[in-house]
């Protein structure tokens, strides 16, 4: 399986820890220690959002490959991983979406 061979690679790890810890550096998120709930579009099999929880952060990955998201769900992810096709906002779950009153 593609998917698992992309999640185990050594390279493809480092590189993602890499460019997770950028992401955190470019919000620019308060440096008050408090977690912050992250949305991890292209989440892929999860390997960005564990530096996100090594962060102490919350967050949803969401996905257009159920591959690469059972990949995440096999690695047991502590973000949660919602599968989802590209501009479909309709397979959020409704505790993520918020519309404005």
């Amino acid at each position: 399986m593609v998917a698992r061979k992309y999640a185990d690679n050594s390279r493809m790890i480092r590189i993602l820890s890499q460019m997770s810890e950028r992401c955190l550096e470019l919000l620019c998120l308060p440096d008050d220690q408090e977690p912050r709930f992250l949305l991890d579009i292209g989440c892929g099999s999860g390997l960005s959002g564990s530096g996100l929880t090594e962060e102490g952060h919350v967050w949803v990955g969401l996905d257009i490959s159920p591959f690469m998201l059972k990949v995440a769900l096999e690695r047991e992810m502590e973000g949660a991983s919602v599968p989802a096709r590209t501009g479909q906002r309709d397979d959020l779950p409704p505790w993520l979406i918020r519309r404005r009153q």
